[in-house]
């Protein structure tokens, strides 16, 4: 038996400490001259402190000053603000270091789209069927990367048509269109409201003085049309008048801010699928793939240490990718994973992967620590795994237990490259399944972990054994997860979480996120400690 003591962190148990990385900054640019005083000037106030001398304040004030001369020499030390920091990935795989997960109840089409649109990644699930996965990949392939896929109906469907797509999308109108496809109407959101459901949505689109644009238009003309015009919806119409495209106002500010993840050669958006590491033909799904124009490619098993099958596995797709790649120049990541360790890291890196899924029990729907006690605390695991891959230059994905913004602020301050988010996602407009309310109205849609008797009996049909004596499950099979009203869509909590990571950033002075990892100083702090850096109820004082 072994025992280890040492302490391992999670995500509440770490914070980030502020600090000004200033001297880290003046080291970079000061001479040899100027890095002498600044040293002579130090040891004199380690002298005055070491003989309690009243001249340590003089010291102090005399190497500050020269500090301030050195930055406005250097221009050192401009403010870093949260708007202009790049939070460009550190394994330059996309432009946002964030990936919907793997899992049946986040990740699909419109999942998928929407992520890339912001920069980021949507990984799709490894039960699809060959025919869904191809048909994804090729969709994303030919998506425009500034204006989103609209939602449309032809002009004979009904108000319940309307409504059945409607939620689909962050999106406030449909797109009516002729049987040969060309706009003939808008029909809004706001004007199907207590209608009878079987009115032609004829009888409600607005069809004069629609606004229109054709494909050319910029982000911030397009936010200039719909304010002169007073609109929040934006249809883009080819020559022909069909649409290509719709933005609105927030979709437009958004593009601003986000650069998308967009496929080879410059072309469509990105979007990665799933292989099982110890399914049948791994190899052949993987050449599928390829071939159907897939941008990356997760290896993906609970416990990818388990054995040495998944190694193999993982050799011959790597040298299958390596053969395109030499083919065509474009370059295929392969993401291979779960694993907690930094000897299993070496190992998968050795095998083949660019990039290393980290995590085995942190997640929302997932019950493996509490089932069996094995798995690591999420950061720690992180950490020691981002420490072995260094060295190799190749990088880790936190996969799991991302609760807020400072779940993804930890994980980044410690060296992920990349963070994946499940069972958060589930509860938006675009994960994949029909949006449902309970008795009070509350909007919610349904998710299951990977691990859950209904993921295992999807990929062990034709086991018997299974069958009658149940299926092992290490994950929630059945939850609600509701929409937040403040942030129903993917790219409302893309935008939040964002928000919060590079405010964190702008708090020990990092302008990329290579600097967030090298000038972050995380601390440990108790149960206690995280509950006080929670808001506070505001206590009512009654005066007697």
């Amino acid at each position: 038996m072994e025992f280890r003591e040492s302490f391992e962190q999670t995500y509440n148990e770490a914070f980030i400490i502020p600090h000004n990385s200033i001297d880290n900054k003046i080291a970079q640019h000061i001479n040899n001259e100027e890095k002498q005083s600044i040293e002579d000037m130090q040891q004199l106030i380690i002298e005055h402190k070491n003989n309690k001398s009243s001249q340590l304040l003089r010291a102090e004030q005399q190497l500050m000053k020269f500090k301030i001369e050195i930055c406005g020499k250097y221009n050192i030390g401009n403010i870093v603000s949260r708007d202009t920091v790049d939070f460009a990935p550190r394994d330059h795989f996309g432009n946002l270091p964030i990936v919907a997960a793997n899992m049946d109840g986040v990740t699909g089409k419109r999942m998928a789209e929407a992520m890339a649109m912001m920069g980021g990644s949507a990984a799709l699930p490894q039960y699809m069927s060959d025919q869904d996965l191809c048909g994804i990949i090729e969709y994303m392939n030919t998506r425009h990367s500034l204006y989103r896929t609209p939602l449309s109906l032809k002009s004979d469907k009904k108000i319940y048509n309307f409504e059945n797509i409607i939620s689909k999308r962050d999106l406030p109108a449909v797109i009516i269109t002729n049987q040969d496809g060309q706009l003939e109407g808008i029909l809004h959101k706001r004007d199907v409201q207590s209608v009878n459901k079987d009115t032609p949505v004829t009888k409600l689109m607005i069809t004069e003085e629609l606004i229109t644009s054709g494909p050319s238009i910029s982000a911030i003309d397009a936010i200039d049309l719909m304010r002169k015009n007073k609109v929040k919806f934006l249809p883009i119409l080819d020559e022909n008048r069909c649409p290509l495209g719709a933005l609105t106002e927030k979709s437009a500010a958004l593009s601003l801010r986000y650069k998308p993840h967009q496929g080879h050669g410059e072309k469509g958006l990105a979007v990665l699928a799933t292989i099982g590491a110890l399914n049948r033909d791994p190899v052949e799904k993987a050449k599928m793939l390829i071939n159907a124009g897939v941008t990356g490619i997760i290896l993906d098993t609970a416990h990818f240490d388990q054995g040495i099958q998944s190694y193999r596995n993982l050799e011959k797709i790597a040298n299958l990718v390596s053969n395109y790649q030499n083919a065509t120049n474009y370059k295929i990541p392969i993401i291979a994973g779960n694993v907690v360790t930094p000897e299993a890291t070496i190992r998968i890196i050795s095998a083949g992967a660019d990039m290393i899924k980290v995590g085995i029990g942190p997640g929302a729907m997932c019950s493996t620590r509490y089932e069996t006690a094995v798995g690591r605390p999420q950061l720690a695991a992180v950490a020691k795994c981002v420490e072995a891959a260094s060295p190799y230059n190749k990088h880790i994905w936190a996969d799991g237990g991302i609760k807020t913004p400072r779940d993804v602020a930890l994980a980044l301050a410690v060296g992920a490259s990349q963070v994946m988010i499940g069972s958060w996602f589930a509860g938006t407009l675009e994960s994949p399944g029909d949006l449902k309310y309970d008795f009070e109205g509350h909007k919610y849609k349904e998710n299951y972990g990977m691990a859950s008797r209904s993921a295992s009996e999807k990929r062990s049909q034709r086991d018997v054994m299974r069958e009658i004596l149940g299926h092992r499950s290490e994950g929630s099979n059945r939850s609600f997860v509701y929409l937040d009203p403040e942030r129903p869509s993917i790219t409302d909590i893309i935008h939040y979480i964002i928000d919060g990571v590079t405010s964190s950033m702008t708090y020990v002075g990092a302008q990329n996120l290579d600097e967030f990892f090298n000038n972050a100083n995380i601390g440990i702090q108790s149960q206690i400690g995280y509950e006080e850096g929670k808001p506070h109820d505001i206590l009512k004082i009654k005066r007697i």
